[in-house]
């Protein structure tokens, strides 16, 4: 089992999955369901092998700079509250954390502090030239 929670934004009115890495860190931390370590790899390389994408899923040098810089002691999900920013003013679920204190996305930063610094450096990966084709066995 890989961890990982999407409908791929078809339900963003009524599913909160978009808080599963926070509340596993935070399940890490208070339970001590697994190291931290075990945490973070199933929440970076574990799936990363799974889908088979190139250059992500670890901190190596020639990968994808990909970073969550977070404090162990204090990451958690916050309440999920409703939004109405889609169109038509639409409402969806969203959920600030606690604990992250930069996110970086190819190697820019685009979270600091709690604050979207505007930047937006991802990009859609693509099948076949973002991934390699992985058997069953390979994946794990």
């Amino acid at each position: 089992m890989v961890l990982g929670g999407s409908d791929a934004g078809a339900h963003l009115d009524m599913n909160d999955t978009f808080n599963l890495a926070t509340s596993l860190l935070a399940a890490v931390r208070d339970d001590h369901a697994m190291s931290l370590e075990e945490g973070v790899r199933l929440l970076t390389q574990a799936p990363a092998n799974l889908l088979g994408l190139k250059d992500r899923g670890i901190v190596r040098e020639g990968f994808r700079a990909d970073l969550v810089i977070l404090d162990p002691e204090t990451v958690k999900p916050r309440t999920a509250t409703m939004r109405y920013d889609l169109p038509g003013d639409e409402m969806r679920l969203y959920a600030e954390a606690d604990g992250i204190g930069q996110v970086i996305v190819n190697g820019i930063s685009i979270v600091e502090a709690g604050t979207h610094t505007g930047s937006l450096p991802g990009q859609v990966l693509l099948s076949g030239r973002d991934t390699v084709t992985r058997l069953p066995a390979e994946a794990a």
